[in-house]
């Protein structure tokens, strides 16, 4: 019950809480009197938040609500949903950075940073953020793919296939000596 109610209950509530809040952000940011590289960063923000929070209410929420959702849950954790959820955290991680650094230049450098408002646009100010930390990310994530191994095994020595009971089950870190079933 316990883990019903911090896990099911009471992360959902705060995950929906987040969603709602990110999305009302995106809207108030998206409006035209508040373009600027800083508010468009804010959004990129939002929604890499949004996409961590999303696949951690799938994670660890969602999965055993029931057993169609447990079995997709199942089949897609390792190539899905753990991958995403990571580079949605570190991708949220390093957009604070990101916007830190914007910061920094328009207060210690008011004059470079004005020079450069007026060269580029928003969107290629704001999308020389967003690229390269997309593109970090997903390259910093890449093992998280090759984390897991799916094996079949075979409950019942019987030869009639109908006899037989298939079971599945995803390795973590399956080139290890101490490789753990994990579910």
């Amino acid at each position: 019950k316990f883990r019903f109610w911090i896990e099911g209950v009471l992360q959902t509530t705060v995950g929906t809480i987040g969603l709602i809040g990110n999305t009302v952000s995106i809207i108030v940011l998206s409006q035209s009197r508040m373009k600027n590289t800083f508010n468009q960063l804010l959004i990129v923000l939002a929604t890499f938040d949004s996409t961590f929070i999303f696949l951690a209410i799938v994670k660890y929420a969602i999965w055993w609500s029931n057993p169609i959702a447990k079995t997709l849950f199942h089949y897609s954790y390792p190539y899905l949903i753990h991958p995403f959820a990571s580079i949605g955290f570190n991708a949220s991680i390093f957009t604070t950075v990101a916007l830190s650094y914007e910061r920094h230049k328009a207060l210690c450098n008011p004059i470079k940073h004005r020079q450069a408002r007026a060269k580029y646009s928003v969107k290629r100010r704001t999308l020389s953020y967003a690229i390269p930390i997309l593109l970090t990310t997903i390259i910093l994530n890449i093992p998280k793919w090759m984390e897991w191994e799916h094996k079949w095994l075979v409950k019942s020595n019987s030869t009639n296939l109908n006899e037989r009971e298939i079971e599945h089950q995803f390795l973590a870190f399956p080139d290890k000596e101490g490789a753990q079933t994990c579910f």
